[in-house]
């Protein structure tokens, strides 16, 4: 168990200081969020996995990373030039999340604290529940703006076509006046 806590607790931390550091130096990639985004869920599930052999409460926290998963999942499928960051609640849920993990395998050696631990469990779904319907609110208004930006680049393609189509126009017309401006010039000379 303590190894556990250890290995939970410096997950948790290095999660936060990559974050925060890939950030402040800007520099990010679409493969790491990716990376970052799986490693994230991959560590909570397989930690909850095991916490919730001696706590089934947990199992609650497993269906809400889950879903997590499964809608963002569902929408990078659906929609793979989507760009899906984490929301400010998506970050903020990280933490009941990892505190009540710790607090699980605290509470395995220290009974006592169990019920504190089920707070953080339930605390961490009402987090969970609030993050996918950000992640879904995010992704829909991304979803909206790829639309509104391939309508533009439409609008903008048929109005080059149609000034190019009037250049050609007026090109032919003036190329017309220049044939009967020469041709009144040749007769006007006679």
């Amino acid at each position: 168990f303590i190894v556990s806590i250890g290995i939970t607790a410096f997950g948790g931390l290095t999660d936060f200081f990559d974050g925060r550091s890939a950030r402040k130096h800007n520099s990010y990639s679409e493969f790491g969020k990716l990376l970052d985004q799986i490693s994230d869920k991959v560590f909570s599930i397989m930690i909850g996995i095991n916490l919730a052999l001696f706590n089934p409460l947990f199992l609650i926290t497993l269906i809400g990373e889950l879903g997590i998963a499964a809608i963002n999942t569902c929408y990078k499928i659906k929609y793979p030039n989507l760009d899906m960051k984490s929301t400010q609640i998506g970050r903020i849920k990280q933490w009941p999340l990892f505190s009540s993990l710790v607090l699980g395998f605290l509470s395995a050696l220290i009974p006592a604290i169990s019920t504190i631990t089920n707070i953080f469990i339930l605390m961490t779904f009402v987090f969970q529940l609030l993050t996918t319907s950000s992640y879904i609110k995010e992704n829909e208004r991304n979803i909206q703006k790829l639309c509104d930006n391939k309508k533009q680049n439409i609008d903008l393609t048929n109005n080059k076509e149609e000034k190019s189509s009037e250049k050609t126009k007026v090109k032919s017309i003036n190329n017309k006046n220049s044939t009967k401006l020469q041709q009144y010039s040749k007769l006007r000379d006679l």
